[in-house]
């Protein structure tokens, strides 16, 4: 069996995590219904799944675009669905919608009766990795940047060891909870979907918040000095005729002031989140789609 996930440029460990996690949870996965191919971790169903061929669903989840053609969904075989609304979208029974795999990272020896120790930790969607200076941000806020570019077990290990994670990828939130780690979801808005993290949610009974960058309700972003994240020289007093603001603006261009406002916004906001209790699942509901889940793949083993 042909094993599908999405492959993101530059690496993604919720991605990534299909290439170590199925030869645990599923050992003989290769050699299960050689004909079809297997949709692992990840948002993967929707309009681009091809035709012509079987495919097996085990845990993924609906979005980012329309859904599959009618041929394509005739195609499929349900192992399990991230969630009741990736089920409710295709027209199936809630009770496939189990939750997403990554719910049993916790059960993978590596990752067992990991300590908690140093600061909190942010973790942003892997397309965002770039739109902030995320180090300098979190260090003023007193908390540890820590990449969704990172190796698999690099990643999931340090969401395991913090006392709480401030998270955009939705699946730094699913391990940090299946660790048992508090966690914040944190949405910056040009990225962020929520119905995934709404279906993972709904999956575990999680009455989800969802934290926004405060900007979203504040039309004045010029109105606050900027950070200094950089090295330049302090603003001197603005000569007759202009604003202050204007000579910012001058001097750093508006795009790059706006970030930079921001950027001071979001240190005040990680404060804030970091002092907060944070999100995690009921426990025994946990435990009730863990074993669902681990139910389903035996089932599918003891076809081999």
């Amino acid at each position: 069996m042909e094993l599908h996930y999405f492959h993101y440029e530059g690496g993604n460990f919720g991605d990534d995590l299909n290439a170590l996690y199925w030869d645990k949870f599923l050992p003989n996965w290769r050699d299960l219904l050689t004909d079809h191919t297997a949709y692992g971790i990840g948002t993967l169903i929707n309009d681009g799944m091809p035709t012509g061929k079987p495919k097996l669903i085990m845990g993924s989840g609906v979005g980012y675009g329309y859904l599959p053609s009618v041929e394509a969904q005739s195609e499929c075989e349900y192992v399990a669905l991230r969630g009741p609304r990736s089920a409710r979208a295709l027209g199936l029974d809630e009770s496939v919608g189990v939750a997403d795999p990554a719910v049993l990272v916790g059960e993978m020896d590596q990752f067992r009766d990991l300590p908690k120790e140093g600061p909190p930790v942010f973790v942003p969607h892997a397309s965002g990795v770039n739109d902030f200076n995320w180090k300098a941000i979190c260090a003023q806020a007193g908390i540890e940047y820590l990449t969704p570019q990172g190796s698999v077990e690099s990643v999931i290990r340090r969401l395991g060891t913090a006392p709480l994670v401030i998270a955009e990828s939705m699946h730094a939130a699913i391990i940090s909870d299946a660790l048992g780690t508090p966690w914040h979801a944190f949405a910056m808005a040009r990225k962020f979907y929520a119905f995934k993290w709404l279906d993972w949610a709904d999956s575990l009974e999680i009455d989800l918040t969802i934290e926004r960058p405060v900007w979203q309700q504040d039309r004045k972003l010029l109105t606050d000095p900027p950070m200094p994240f950089t090295d330049r020289p302090a603003v001197q007093t603005a000569p007759s005729g202009h604003s202050a603001l204007r000579q910012l603006i001058d001097k750093f261009g508006a795009d790059a002031l706006r970030n930079m406002v921001k950027s001071r916004k979001l240190v005040e906001q990680f404060k804030d989140l970091s002092q907060r209790p944070g999100n995690l699942s009921d426990r025994t509901v946990l435990e009730a789609r863990k074993a669902e889940l681990l139910r389903r793949f035996k089932i599918l083993s003891d076809r081999a």
